[in-house]
């Protein structure tokens, strides 16, 4: 019986994980008008991770939710209300935009009263159709103050925070909104 609990002692503890739910909600109101042209949308995540951080106890913060899938939900939804048709598979007639999912990270800082959260994203966007492409890197970082020891809900708003503020990065992005409207006259 001792040897079975040395054993055990010397096996290195599973890390705890703090699972988050995320939403991504859509944009609305924005200055890009689609006028129907269509587009083809693919999102990937190219972290090298599919953890986010740690939290300040060193719970690994693991979103629930496939964070591709997310963003391409809430970039279609944006992208139809603005009035563009987007399509999961490219056609002749398409824009293709392709987003990678460079980075998205938690890092939590303790402090006397309360301690920081610091979140940022970090994506890459292509726009293009046959020869023409544009190419942009986009991302944005934001510090909280935030309890002791927030809870999950609390690190799923400021992840669901940093998330929105990618899809508004990505859709009101000048030579974004430029490539998606005034594309080239594609032939009938």
């Amino acid at each position: 019986m001792m040897i079975l609990g040395l054993l055990c002692a010397a096996l290195p503890a599973q890390a705890e994980t703090l699972d988050i739910d995320l939403k991504i909600p859509e944009i609305h109101g924005l200055a890009l008008k689609g006028e129907a042209g269509i587009v083809s949308l693919w999102v990937e995540d190219n972290r090298a991770a599919p953890a986010l951080g740690r939290e300040l106890h060193g719970k690994s913060v693991m979103p629930r939710q496939d964070v591709a899938i997310l963003l391409r939900n809430a970039l279609a939804g944006s992208l139809r209300t603005a009035g563009f048709r987007v399509e999961e598979v490219h056609t002749d007639k398409s824009i293709d935009l392709v987003v990678h999912i460079t980075s998205l990270s938690y890092k939590a800082e303790d402090g006397f009263v309360t301690s920081k959260a610091i979140l940022s994203s970090r994506v890459t966007a292509e726009v293009g159709h046959g020869d023409w492409h544009v190419n942009r890197s986009l991302g944005t970082t934001a510090e909280h103050t935030v309890p002791l020891s927030p809870n999950a809900e609390k690190i799923a708003e400021l992840v669901n925070e940093t998330l929105s503020d990618t899809l508004r990065i990505i859709l009101e992005d000048e030579q974004i909104g430029a490539a998606l409207k005034d594309k080239p006259q594609l032939s009938n």
